[in-house]
């Protein structure tokens, strides 16, 4: 059997580059032709019923074949992503269990160095552990920074944040917050389409998602009204839509009264309690259909009662038509 040290290290960090990337085996690169055509050399080195084996010894750096615990043969390779079977053969895995009493734990502690020497080779500047918590596997990254430890929900959340090149820690984060900054004209540019930021977005609208993926925006909503209080996320962002600096007040005539949220949670209403009720209370898609017609210059009548006996909300002349 080959050893980890049978070749140059050079080599084998050639061969790691070519049939890894971001720690992972990539399955198309461990073919034997393909292998075989891109490291000749190092091919008729390991090459033969075992070649399987040997590359994986080579792209993990294991100092030598692992072998049977029972029969003390070599152990074959169950695949790239699970490593080396705990026994050769099912009779020895018969034979192993029927004298050892610990089976059960020791097979636990197997996979266990096998998931160390995984998460080792696949995350190299990172010290990352798999522990359980309250039945599910998590990743702990340990001494990550000055905060010190960082528990994911899992490997794919690391990943997907490593990809991005998202700072692990949530504090970090935080704190690199408050040194963004921003010129008037990106502030501008991003507000004029802010509508279609948040219709794309719309399933991650939270704080968290907004400082992990995008904080630079997050910034941006948090400062236009920062000078106001007790402000929720999703008010923050219809003030930015909107361009208000001050919560609206209630649109009847005189009235300075500041209106309250709307229990959908996506809009302040358009009275307030005391005018909510009145006969010419309009709805806010009325509201943003009269704001389009006059702004092309069409002159309407609001709540006509005297074309039909009845209330149109929407009369346009002009046109002999309501809405």
């Amino acid at each position: 059997m080959i050893s980890s040290n049978a070749m140059d290290s050079l080599t084998k960090g050639s061969i790691r580059d070519f049939c890894m990337k971001d720690g992972k085996v990539l399955k198309g690169k461990t073919y034997e032709k393909v292998f075989a055509k891109a490291f000749p050399e190092a091919y008729d080195e390991i090459k033969g019923p075992w070649f399987k084996e040997r590359l994986y010894i080579i792209l993990h750096s294991i100092e030598s074949h692992p072998l049977c615990p029972v029969c003390n043969n070599p152990l074959p390779l169950r695949s790239f992503t699970k490593g080396f079977q705990h026994t050769c053969s099912r009779e020895c895995a018969s034979k192993l269990q029927s004298i050892d009493t610990q089976w059960s734990e020791k097979q636990k502690d197997a996979k266990a160095d096998n998931v160390k020497q995984r998460l080792k080779s696949k995350y190299p500047g990172l010290d990352v552990e798999a522990i359980s918590i309250d039945g599910k596997t998590r990743r702990l990254v340990k001494g990550y920074c000055k905060h010190g430890d960082v528990l994911l929900a899992s490997e794919g959340v690391l990943d997907k944040m490593l990809a991005k090149g998202i700072c692990l820690c949530e504090k970090c984060r935080e704190e690199a917050i408050g040194k963004i900054e921003y010129s008037n004209s990106e502030l501008e540019t991003f507000q004029d389409h802010f509508r279609e930021f948040r219709a794309s977005n719309s399933h991650g609208f939270n704080r968290e998602w907004f400082i992990k993926y995008h904080p630079r925006e997050y910034k941006m909503i948090i400062d236009w009204s920062s000078h106001i209080e007790g402000l929720s996320l999703m008010q923050q962002c219809v003030m930015f839509q909107n361009k208000w600096k001050e919560i609206p007040t209630c649109r009847h005539a005189g009235c300075t009264r500041e209106v309250k949220w709307a229990p959908s949670g996506s809009e302040w209403l358009p009275y307030c309690q005391e005018h909510v009720n009145c006969n010419h209370w309009q709805s806010a898609g009325e509201l943003q259909i009269r704001e389009l017609i006059a702004s092309l210059g069409i002159e309407f009548e609001a709540n006509n009662r005297s074309v039909i006996g009845q209330e149109l909300d929407i009369w346009i002349p002009s046109k002999n038509v309501a809405i």
